[in-house]
């Protein structure tokens, strides 16, 4: 047991949503609270009253720190636990602070909530010694000065703090952005420091301008590049690069990094996300690999996003997989990353994706494993992701928990059942359609074709007359020739393309194949038969002829990609050879070399590899088995 009494100290303002929560998590591991406000208009300072009597007011100063050293002069205690309103503890790790405790100050855990699922990972100094005499400095993001008391050693204790206050919902409510660049500016303008331009290279990432979240990146490194913030600067730096589509130099920046700080899994996590959207497929996949081998990140001072060394390589791998057309390594690793996080909806999307081929019975029987349908929570995010995939699986879930549904969802759900007849008298009930619906209304119009029903809601679709026209010859099953196809349709179509074949309605696929001539039409609902494994279908779709409106490497590598499926190499090659007329990527290049492995054709595996080789940026796995060839 402790032998030492603990203060919480808080700073406050307008945080009646999340206050009692964290005070309810702490108030039995600490010996008193200390709150401080500064101008709280809502019941903040009611909620405090339930739980201490030392609640002080503060005129803001403009400056966390302030208001944070205010606070610790009001404690008592020997030691000093920092928390934010909107932070918790939601486990047992808490208990560790009812240990016996000697050092000066404990590095604890934040795990900041960016979104479901997903979560980034720093140690900050959070208990310290309150006679040592511990200052905060920095008008924001704070920190106590340990660095001023070299003679003192901190330890890290295991007591993980969740914080959800910059979701993307609660920043925009409480108007932080604003606040925060507001805080920054002035403090570099009063001293300027690597750690300012760091803080405000976040801010400026956080609203979108990621050219001024560049320079400020790279400001900070010019002013100080062995900090402990370092290593994140430069994956924000990478990041900022790679929205912008700057991929090379992210690709050269993160590679680079990598040998700086070889075990900081965070880097090669950001390199094979440029990996893959280059396409550079074979080297993504080692790179992730190698996050797997080198794990989650346990450094002390080290921010780091949780599952770049389990779960978030896991997906990435299953995607990278089902590029290569190798459905049981994704299948494999897909199930392994939602092992380890149910929570992460994107997972849960990939994983419904890869196992597409599968019966609706027999997925929801793989999620009732996984997932438990008492949960309000888990039930929900299983209901966003089979929506969102408008995945048939939705309504059998449904007989499994009770729920309440909006009339847009129940007439969905009637429509996945064939039952369009109540489809559309739910709809005719409708007050208002979101703009989720649409393809949904949609739906209904084409495989009823009924012109009436759309005419009622032509309103909610904001096409062109054309667009419109166009959308109406198809309801009423006619041939479609036209060469002025908007986006907009093409958008429309693609998705009703997917929910035709989701839902097995196979009688519309019939008209699409027989009377809509259109080559960028036809393209995507190959690309859709493809995607559903209707190969022979798929082929047969496709059409060659030469049109301004369709990017011919398109149609050679699909075609290439349905003949590989089934096992016609010879043909296989010669599409992608045409393509490799138009454009010569690693994609291309790379089928060709893979098709080259399975013929066992070694020349053509030398002279694609040579080809590879040839590429900027360069592919480390085409360099390696160019030396071993």
């Amino acid at each position: 047991m402790r032998n030492q009494t603990i203060s919480l100290c808080m700073i406050v303002k307008d945080e009646e949503r999340s206050l009692k929560r964290c005070l309810n998590s702490v108030k039995d591991v600490v010996d008193e609270i200390i709150i401080v406000d500064t101008g709280s208009k809502d019941k903040t300072k009611e909620i405090a009253r339930e739980f201490t009597s030392n609640i002080y007011d503060f005129e803001w100063t403009n400056n966390f720190a302030d208001a944070r050293n205010y606070a610790i002069g009001q404690a008592n205690c020997d030691y000093i636990l920092s928390l934010d309103a909107d932070e918790y503890f939601a486990d047992e790790s808490k208990y560790f602070l009812n240990e016996k405790l000697n050092a000066s100050h404990y590095f604890l855990r934040i795990r900041n909530f960016v979104r479901t699922g997903i979560v980034d990972t720093h140690s900050f100094a959070r208990l310290f010694k309150k006679n040592v005499g511990y200052k905060y400095q920095g008008a924001i993001h704070e920190q106590i000065n340990f660095w001023d008391y070299p003679h003192l050693k901190g330890e890290q204790l295991l007591v993980n703090i969740n914080h959800d206050g910059y979701t993307k919902e609660i920043v925009k409510s409480k108007n932080k952005n604003v606040r925060n660049m507001s805080i920054v500016e002035e403090e570099l303008k009063q001293s300027p420091s690597a750690f300012g331009y760091f803080n405000l290279g976040t801010q400026f990432r956080v609203i979108g301008n990621h050219e001024k979240a560049i320079d400020a990146f790279q400001r900070s490194f010019s002013l100080n590049p062995n900090t402990t913030f370092t290593p994140k600067l430069i994956v924000l730096l990478i990041q900022s690069l790679s929205d912008l589509e700057r991929y090379s130099e992210a690709l050269k920046i993160g590679k680079d990094a990598s040998l700086l700080y070889p075990e900081y899994t965070d880097i090669y996590y950001e390199v094979g996300v440029q990996y893959k959207k280059l396409h550079y497929w074979k080297d993504a996949e080692a790179v992730f690999l190698r996050c797997l081998e080198l794990g989650e990140v346990d450094e002390l001072l080290l921010s780091s996003l949780e599952g770049v060394g389990s779960y978030l390589s896991h997906a990435h791998l299953a995607e990278i997989y089902m590029h290569l057309g190798l459905r049981k390594q994704a299948q494999s690793h897909i199930s392994k990353s939602l092992f380890l996080n149910k929570m992460h909806l994107a997972t849960l999307r990939i994983y419904l994706e890869v196992f597409l081929g599968s019966s609706p019975e027999d997925l929801l029987s793989n999620l009732q494993t996984i997932y438990s349908f008492e949960s309000l929570e888990e039930t929900k995010l299983i209901m966003q992701a089979l929506y969102f995939l408008r995945s048939t699986v939705f309504p059998l879930l449904l007989t499994k928990i009770d729920r309440d549904m909006s009339i847009e969802l129940e007439a969905w759900i009637a429509q996945v059942q064939g039952d369009d007849s109540t489809a559309k008298k739910l709809w005719d009930s409708c007050d208002k359609i979101s703009d989720d619906s649409r393809r949904n209304l949609l739906f209904t119009a084409i495989v009823t074709e009924d012109p009436l029903f759309f005419k009622q809601f032509e309103h909610e679709f904001n096409l062109r007359s054309k667009d419109k026209s166009l959308l109406m010859k198809i309801i009423n099953r006619e041939t479609i020739n036209e060469t002025d196809i908007s986006q907009d349709v093409r958008n429309y179509f693609e998705d009703f393309c997917y929910d035709i074949l989701m839902q097995r309605r196979y009688e519309v696929v019939e008209y699409l194949m027989t009377k809509v001539h259109v080559p960028i039409l036809r393209l995507q609902l190959a690309e859709m038969l493809y995607k559903f494994q209707f190969n022979e279908l798929a082929l047969e779709c496709v059409i060659e002829e030469s049109e301004n409106s369709v990017d011919k490497s398109q149609v050679y590598l699909l075609v290439g990609d349905i003949l590989k499926s089934l096992k016609m190499y010879g043909d296989s090659y010669e599409f992608y050879l045409k393509a490799t007329s138009r454009i010569k990527n690693f994609e291309v290049l790379y089928k060709i070399y893979d098709l080259a492995v399975l013929a066992d054709d070694e020349k053509i595996q030398r002279e694609y590899i040579n080809q590879l080789n040839k590429l900027t940026p360069i592919s480390e796995w085409a360099r390696k088995v160019g030396i071993a060839n």
